[in-house]
């Protein structure tokens, strides 16, 4: 009975990071191309991380959002209307962060802000349109 409920918790955890995480930034995107919320050739940048490629212990819900934020998005961008650009930044651990999720994410290298920055620059200036920006440990700007 235990392992039932133990089993329904995460399930649970994992349905609220989708509704939440996942749902909330794909929803910013449907709005925007259903009206005029964003200008002709405007550009949405949403924000994931690196857990849809690196697991870690207790991760699974935030590696689903990941992963479902990053296809959608290169999906998405083929259908967006008034040639409005859609596109993710996906940076790993933040030197920031490291006080609160280092202990979870042991392996790691951090990466700062600044270099983050950068990643969001140039997803609204690149032109460039469903391409998932990485920032990892090695501090530079990826794109897949």
């Amino acid at each position: 009975k235990k392992k039932k409920k133990k089993k329904k918790k995460k399930k649970k955890k994992v349905t609220a990071h989708l509704a939440h995480k996942a749902f909330g930034q794909i929803d910013v995107v449907l709005q925007a191309a259903k009206n005029s919320s964003i200008n002709e050739n405007g550009t949405i940048t949403l924000t994931t991380g690196m857990l849809d490629q690196f697991a870690i212990p207790l991760g699974a819900g935030l590696s689903a959002v990941n992963g479902a934020v990053n296809s959608f998005v290169r999906a998405v961008a083929t259908e967006m209307p008034r040639g409005i650009r859609v596109n993710v930044v996906s940076p790993g651990l933040l030197a920031d962060s490291v006080p609160y999720f280092g202990s979870v994410m042991r392996g790691f290298k951090p990466v700062e802000g600044p270099d983050v920055a950068l990643a969001y620059i140039r997803s609204i200036y690149s032109g460039l349109s469903g391409r998932i920006f990485e920032v990892l440990g090695s501090s530079h700007v990826q794109e897949k």
